[in-house]
């Protein structure tokens, strides 16, 4: 063989060999019980060390990516040896690690006062499952829904709407109804009204688009005509305005998926579902939304019935049409993902169906991000982490296990390891933090205990030796060199500085008195790996190393 032939192919396996990143997670705050730990409600208004929201699951926060504060409301709780609904309202520091209680407790009755009237004595009152949104412009936190307390002993679906002033730290019950409305009145179609709303519902999707100033939602578990099932519609607040306008979707519930693969026409619908994860990007004016629970066709597409679900849609909110992009119409995934490589982002992966999953978004890769749910009709959970690449719509399993109910590795608090990982659960709250780019992973039900966290998770995605987190930034995430010492070890910057965030307490503490075009199928053909992903993902150095090394020296020759 020449030695053109030789230096040519060891050439291509050179060029062919790529450096996999991998995700590490460091457990920041809160304890790592798998058991119930009841809020600590002290210190009003105070960021805290003692202070903490304690363990809860389907709860809703909100994010301020200016100010690196992620806010949260209610969600179910221990509350005096009982499982209930809180009321309460948290403010959480990213740079500092503390939390702050702003108010509310637990299993309090809502106090709507005059609508539309700001006062410090309203309060949305218990509730989960609800749907929020924030404006940080003028840092605004608006709250939509979920099932709560209208009165003393209810436990009820609500389509209430309400904002919460940051800076005058009151509550305003904007629009909705104030009691359990089971018998809603559909406006016509595109036609805005300031009497008529959307009927009650928990577990749906909410964004706000800043520039038109309106509020959308889609779907969720509701009540209609007095019968519960799953929504399939769209609406749109107009915030100038106080007017709700039906959009798109139907007026009847449990309906099935009606669309066919990258076509778009008026005429499509994902059908009603609950438990759906969304991700609304503000510069394409897009939705996009997977999974969830629902109604769909089995395989034979003759008898509808409920399924976990795993398509994959847009809502364009320039033409108000959704496009079926991708996964199953009908049920005949019941045999979980197609995970692929581990890392490995190819045409083939894809996430099985799954609901009450928690997700994030990274606009600045375009990138789309998922974790956990309920996977099958036993109520088992998953701890896969996906990832899809909007720029050609690729889904890459990224990390998780393929076997179910994982249990969560914290490893030592404030380090960063790639064998720390969240484990399985669902009803979480996941953001994405753009200043360091780390997602941030709060609270959500264990699947093993069916009992909810209490902690915090952050967790990036690092190409191992390039990066290192240093807290006496805030969390940041910086190359090595940029280290103070110029030293960095187990993706820490060393020595770790005074400024390490303390625990604020690693025991649970008792609550306190009272006082969130035709696209083609992938095949899918590829076997599903086994075992855990907590191993580090494998890395090419060496391979890299022996390849140049080898070439080196048969040029020598």
């Amino acid at each position: 063989m020449s030695r053109r032939l030789i230096l040519g192919a060891l050439v291509l396996h050179v060029c062919a060999v790529f450096v996999q990143a991998e995700l590490q997670w460091a457990w920041i705050s809160g304890t790592n019980s798998t058991t119930w730990v009841s809020p600590n409600w002290v210190d009003k208004g105070v960021p805290s060390s003692v202070a903490h929201p304690g363990s809860r699951e389907s709860h809703a926060g909100w994010f301020d990516p200016d100010r690196r504060e992620y806010w949260l409301y209610g969600g179910n709780i221990l509350y005096q040896n009982s499982y209930v609904s809180a009321s309460d309202l948290w403010k959480y520091s990213l740079a500092d690690n503390k939390w702050t209680w702003i108010g509310g407790t637990a299993a309090e009755v809502a106090n709507f006062g005059t609508k539309g009237v700001a006062a410090a004595s309203n309060w949305p009152g218990a509730r989960n499952a609800h749907m929020t949104a924030i404006d940080t412009a003028s840092r605004t936190l608006w709250l939509f829904a979920g099932r709560g307390l209208v009165s003393t002993g209810s436990d009820m679906m609500m389509n209430d709407l309400w904002k919460y002033s940051i800076a005058d730290q009151q509550w305003t019950w904007v629009s909705g109804d104030n009691y359990y409305n089971q018998n809603p009145v559909f406006p016509d179609k595109g036609v805005p009204s300031s009497t008529l709303f959307p009927p009650i519902r928990q577990r749906g999707c909410i964004w706000l688009d800043t520039v038109q100033q309106e509020l959308w939602i889609f779907g969720g578990g509701g009540v209609i005509a007095q019968v519960a099932g799953y929504l399939s519609d769209v609406w749109k607040y107009k915030i100038a305005d106080n007017t709700w306008m039906f959009v798109n979707g139907t007026t009847t519930l449990n309906d099935v998926t009606v669309g066919e693969w990258s076509v778009a026409s008026p005429d499509n619908n994902p059908g009603g579902r609950s438990g759906q994860v969304c991700w609304f990007n503000p510069t394409t004016r897009r939705t996009y939304m997977f999974g969830g629970s629902g109604y769909a066709y089995t395989w034979n597409d003759t008898v509808t019935a409920l399924y976990r679900l795993n398509d994959f849609w847009w809502f364009d909110m320039n033409t108000n049409t959704w496009l079926f992009h991708d996964g199953d119409k009908s049920y005949e995934n019941n045999w979980g993902s197609f995970l692929g490589t581990l890392g490995v982002e190819s045409a083939d992966p894809y996430p099985g169906p799954r609901t009450a999953s928690v997700g994030w978004a990274n606009w600045k890769k375009n990138e789309l991000w998922l974790i956990g749910g309920y996977c099958n009709a036993a109520y088992n959970s998953n701890s896969e982490i996906w990832r899809v690449n909007l720029n050609n719509f690729m889904w890459t399993w990224m990390g998780g296990s393929s076997s179910i109910n994982q249990v969560r590795s914290f490893g030592t608090k404030s380090v960063p390891s790639a064998s720390n990982y969240p484990g399985a659960l669902e009803y979480g709250v996941a953001f994405f933090d753009t200043q360091t780019d780390q997602f941030w992973l709060h609270a959500g039900q264990d699947d093993n205990t069916r009992e909810p966290f209490d902690s915090m998770m952050v967790g990036f995605e690092t190409t191992p030796g390039t990066s290192c987190i240093d807290w006496a930034s805030g969390g940041s995430l910086i190359k090595p060199s940029m280290c103070a010492s110029n030293y960095c070890a187990a993706g820490l910057c060393q020595p770790a500085p005074p400024s390490v965030p303390p625990p604020p307490s690693s025991a649970p503490v008792a609550a306190a008195a009272p006082t969130s075009s035709g696209a083609v199928a992938p095949s899918k053909t590829d076997a599903v790996p086994t075992g855990s992903s907590a191993s580090r993902l494998g890395s090419s150095f060496a391979i890299i190393t022996a390849s140049a090394l080898f070439l080196l020296a048969f040029l020598s020759l």
